[in-house]
């Protein structure tokens, strides 16, 4: 999704969530509504601007694209040192998986009807860090949200990010 708005960028023509939606459509198979689209695109630090008397179109904004900048320039800036000197690079990912999520796909007859669970369920929230090719041992983090609202559960607040970092 990054990539379809920085392309449209660079073709110097307009982004918007339709182009999103209809690429998610078009690669993935998934029919989205228009508003969750949108929603997701604002949480990955896009906003919507005008530009030279055209429609809004969609950026990136502009702490998110210096926050990846100072990220790179540390990251570049760290790689010549020798090893006592230098620091360990971690990536950390966070996600969330509600119970009733599944493929589209299924062993059935062609004109069988296969029913999908929706709305309420319980939702599981999983924590893991990485170094460079390789998951880092003992880091993994997954249990059961208790509360939530939309798309994310909000389980995995500065408290648990906080208990995580220093216990494991």
């Amino acid at each position: 999704m990054r990539e379809l708005v920085f392309e449209k960028h660079r073709q110097g023509t307009i982004g918007h969530a339709k182009h999103v939606k209809a690429l998610l459509k078009d690669e993935c198979g998934l029919d989205v509504h228009a508003r969750t689209v949108q929603r997701h695109l604002r949480r990955m630090g896009f906003c919507w601007l005008r530009t030279n008397n055209r429609p809004r179109s969609l950026r990136e904004k502009a702490e998110v694209r210096q926050q990846r900048h100072d990220d790179l320039y540390e990251i570049r800036k760290n790689r010549p040192l020798p090893p006592e000197e230098s620091y360990h690079v971690v990536y950390v990912e966070e996600r969330f998986l509600h119970h009733h999520h599944g493929g589209q796909d299924a062993w059935c007859s062609e004109n069988d009807l296969v029913e999908r669970m929706s709305g309420k369920g319980r939702r599981w929230c999983f924590m893991h860090a990485m170094q460079e090719n390789t998951l880092i041992e003992g880091t993994f983090l997954a249990f059961e949200a208790q509360k939530g609202t939309g798309d994310d559960p909000g389980q995995l607040d500065w408290e648990v990010f906080q208990h995580w970092f220093k216990e494991q």
